[in-house]
């Protein structure tokens, strides 16, 4: 039992490790984009072929001198494909409708955080889904992105951000 317990606690220290190696790294590919304040930077992509999925990862920082409430967890996730761009939209603020009436969705689901001028949260976000299209070469842009009509109901950061163009690293 203890060489389990020991395994378990030595796995999680390697992952969280993993982790912030991955993001603070100054070897890996830069890309930034800013709007309100809010900036997307340190994008980091990863493409698992066997398990198809992908798995992003990205900062946003506060660089405005406001606080800003950003959205976490739970994130849609959307491909685009934009004058050969290739997009990977993340964001919030989908609407749905039942017969007449609006469905709307729990802040709390997306787990705001808020953001303190020069303060930042890490976004580590898997997709599930098969990309055929995505090899080495191809840059990858990474939108963050909250719906308008979302963000001024509950007073969250709205709009959108994108990296500049990453390439993935394919993991066979």
């Amino acid at each position: 039992m203890k060489t389990c317990v020991r395994r378990f606690n030595k796995s999680i220290f390697q992952s969280i490790a993993l982790c912030f190696v991955l993001m603070f790294s100054s070897n890996f590919v830069y890309g930034e984009g800013i709007k309100d304040g809010l900036s997307i930077e340190n994008v980091h992509i990863f493409y698992f072929v066997k398990e198809e999925r992908l798995k992003v990862m990205f900062a946003l920082l506060n660089k405005g001198n406001k606080e800003i409430i950003v959205l976490t967890e739970n994130l849609n996730t959307g491909f685009l494909d934009d004058s050969g761009k290739h997009i990977c939209e993340i964001g919030a603020g989908i609407t749905a409708k039942y017969k007449d009436y609006k469905i709307i969705q729990s802040l709390y689901r997306f787990d705001p955080v808020t953001l303190k001028p020069k303060e930042a949260t890490v976004i580590n976000h898997h997709v599930k889904r098969k990309l055929v299209d995505i090899d080495e070469e191809t840059g990858l842009i990474v939108r963050y992105k909250t719906k308008e009509n979302f963000g001024k109901r509950h007073k969250v950061w709205y709009g959108s951000i994108e990296s500049t163009p990453i390439k993935p690293k394919i993991i066979k």
